[in-house]
């Protein structure tokens, strides 16, 4: 379930299929020039997307103006969105970043 605070309307949901795999979910929240996204993953290697790669459980990306700002990665040891390292680790973390 997503819980979002709205203040003025209820924001565009689309449901993406990003993967051929069963064991990834990926839901995308529009509002604005804001893009949200959350991917749940068994965490195993799993290519998110076309722009990202990671072992990670859940991984939540916020895009403003096209632009990545915003990675939290749970239960992952590898994250790389754009082709820019966000983690390398030998053990589950969890990791957030702000750009």
């Amino acid at each position: 379930m997503l819980v979002y605070p709205f203040r003025e309307k209820i924001p565009m949901v689309e449901f993406h299929e990003a993967s051929t795999s069963p064991a990834i979910a990926h839901y995308k929240v529009t509002e604005n020039q804001i893009e949200e996204h959350l991917f749940f993953s068994d965490g195993k290697r799993r290519n998110f997307a076309d722009r990202v790669e990671s072992y990670a459980q859940f991984l939540y990306l916020q895009d403003r103006e096209g632009k990545l700002k915003r990675v939290s990665a749970v239960g992952a040891t590898f994250c790389r969105v754009d082709g820019k390292v966000i983690m390398n680790e030998k053990k589950r973390k969890n990791v957030e970043r702000e750009y």
